[in-house]
């Protein structure tokens, strides 16, 4: 009986994060719906270089960034990402070379990763872990494990 409420709980959570996903594929569109769909995710200027594989009906891309905005804090955004390999009739191709990339503008990309900085709340200090001694041993003032006499 537990082990069936764990496997529904365990499907329900899945099911409710995939509606979450945010993948990194993009399927073939007519070359005006995708300049669109870019215009209203991009503003102009953002993408330098578009270097993409003309794409058959039904296959998909999936991305791996590349090269990463150097003065920045933690996570660094990506300013390049490449194409990692080619889905074709849900069959993965890799592609070995880094061929077809789309660069970013590092100045619009360093301003929007300041702006998602700042809105952040900063977290407080955590203290650190504390491990106990091992059997036969206690600490001392400073905290060391030393050996009971």
């Amino acid at each position: 009986m537990l082990k069936t409420y764990l496997a529904i709980f365990l499907f329900v959570g899945l099911l409710a994060s995939l509606g979450y996903c945010e993948t990194t594929t993009t399927t073939t569109q007519s070359s005006n719906a995708v300049e669109e769909e870019e215009s209203a995710r991009f503003p102009d200027g953002y993408i330098v270089s578009k270097n993409l594989p003309e794409l058959e009906p039904g296959c998909s891309l999936s991305f791996k960034c590349k090269r990463k905005l150097q003065n920045a804090e933690q996570p660094k955004p990506c300013v390049q990402t490449c194409v990692d390999s080619l889905v074709c009739n849900h069959q993965k191709r890799p592609i070995q070379k880094y061929f077809y990339c789309v660069n970013f503008n590092e100045e619009l990309v360093a301003q929007e990763h300041d702006i998602a900085i700042s809105k952040q709340k900063k977290g407080g200090k955590v203290a650190m872990i504390d491990f106990p001694c091992q059997p036969g041993y206690l600490p001392d003032s400073r905290g060391r494990c030393r050996e009971v006499w």
